[in-house]
């Protein structure tokens, strides 16, 4: 999950605001899917941005070069304008603010599915209702991915909430309780060896 900074929450609820005005939201989030995808499949844009040896008028050369073809004019500008004001690392997560204000307004909850074994089709269509279930949502965007490390089972993140069903999260519980246990059972025997050498 981005972190998303206090400058970059403004920015992305400023450009929320004017593409609401313009009633632009679906395409400018559109475009932030389109940046997202950027972001995760070239590490060096994201290196590139927040670099600050790199200068703003290289940077935006580069802006205009990749993003002018593919985004809406508004959200260009909105890219040129982080850029004039020496902000191009913020882009990432100033899109991320926007999504999240988008998603709300829409009633979507996004989700990230860590499963021991990939989940087939009808195990994600039942996971994606239990989850609108579970937070009140209208539609879901899920994220499945595998993860050898829950032995089985699966977790959910949804937000900054963690829902474990895992064996591995139930074997740490268990771990944990157990190890209470001893330690609350060593006492007792310290105490009793205490009474009893009085």
């Amino acid at each position: 999950m981005i972190s998303i900074s206090r400058v970059a929450r403004r920015y992305g609820a400023a450009l929320f605001l004017e593409a609401r005005q313009q009633d632009k939201l679906d395409d400018v989030f559109n475009d932030v899917q389109s940046l997202n995808a950027a972001f995760a499949e070239n590490a060096s844009f994201r290196l590139f941005l927040a670099n600050p040896i790199v200068g703003r008028a290289r940077k935006r050369e580069v802006l205009t070069r990749v993003l002018k073809p593919v985004l809406s004019t508004l959200s260009f500008n909105f890219c040129m304008l982080l850029n004039s004001k020496d902000r191009d690392a913020e882009l990432e997560s100033a899109a991320a603010a926007f999504e999240e204000q988008y998603n709300e307004l829409k009633g979507i909850v996004k989700a990230t599915i860590r499963s021991a074994m990939p989940a087939d089709a009808d195990q994600q269509r039942a996971i994606e209702a239990k989850i609108l279930e579970y937070t009140g949502h209208k539609r879901v965007i899920a994220s499945f991915q595998t993860d050898s490390s829950l032995i089985g089972g699966f977790t959910v993140q949804v937000g900054h909430m963690m829902l474990d069903g895992s064996i591995k999260r139930q074997l740490d519980r268990l771990r944990s309780h157990l190890n209470e246990s001893n330690v609350s059972g060593s006492g007792s025997s310290l105490r009793s060896n205490g009474r009893a050498a009085g």
